[in-house]
Order: C-alpha cells, then sequence, then structure tokens
C-alpha cells in the first residue's frame, strides 16, 4: 500500500487528517492497530496509533522515532 503524506505524522505537529487516516487503515491492514470503538478510523493522532508505528518501525528494522514524514522511509 502506498502513503503519500501532506504532513509530518508526529506526537508533536498539527498532522493531516487525511494523512492520519491513511496511516491508521495501512497499520490495521498490517495488523498493528485497531481502530477504537467509539470512535473507528478517525482523523485524530492517538497513543495506539503511535504505539503501532513504532512496533512497525521495529519489526521492519527502520530508525524507530514513532512519526511518519512525507517521503520517509517508514512511509
Amino acid at each position: 500500500m502506498e502513503i503519500k503524506l501532506k504532513k509530518p505524522v508526529a506526537r508533536n505537529s498539527a498532522a493531516d487528517d487525511y494523512d492520519v487516516r491513511q496511516l491508521k487503515k495501512a497499520l490495521n491492514r498490517v495488523g498493528l492497530y485497531a481502530p477504537l470503538k467509539e470512535t473507528g478510523v478517525a482523523g485524530i493522532p492517538d497513543a495506539p496509533m503511535f504505539d503501532a508505528l513504532r512496533l512497525f518501525q521495529k519489526n521492519q528494522k527502520l530508525p524507530v522515532t514513532g512519526e511518519a514524514r512525507p517521503g520517509d522511509e517508514t512511509v
């Protein structure tokens, strides 16, 4: 699955809601993220998404930053 982010997705950034949903869906497809029952796949970054992102990076032997930026190796 190809993801093209418009903005960085990080704890300290104002992430684009579409970017966040793309990232959550991709992490869900590889079994690392389960959407919250209350909100589903919302465009709001949440702690489980960042945990899943770090686990993905670790599993792929990428730098574990917990962030995804346009064009970086995590994406």
